[in-house]
């Protein structure tokens, strides 16, 4: 659901509560930091902000949670320019699943 979408909900104080909370968890981590305008190199502009709102149920259907992500809108970054390398690292649960067999098999 989009900030628009959720701003017109019976809800919305909710979706206001759980922004603000998103906010606050970036500047405790310190995921970025304000920067002057005339810092950015010329002809760029920094990457838009979108909110993802989105309503957690039970399996009653009832709302338990109401939540909010603020994501960089990284499909305008330009590689070399904006980021310089990605990592995500990958498990694959069967290797998982094999390194526990052999800790418990050898008693690790």
């Amino acid at each position: 659901m989009t900030l628009n979408e959720a701003m017109r909900q019976p809800d919305q104080e909710n979706f206001i509560e759980a922004m603000y909370k998103e906010l606050q968890d970036h500047v405790r981590c310190k995921h970025w930091k304000v920067i002057p305008m005339k810092s950015i190199p010329k002809g760029r502009m920094p990457l838009p902000m979108v909110w993802s709102m989105k309503q957690k149920r039970n399996p009653i259907g009832e709302i338990i949670k109401w939540k909010a992500r603020l994501c960089a809108g990284g499909h305008k970054s330009v590689e070399g320019l904006d980021y310089w390398s990605m990592y995500s690292p990958v498990v694959w649960w069967s290797t998982v699943r094999m390194l526990i067999v052999t800790a418990l098999i050898k008693n690790w």
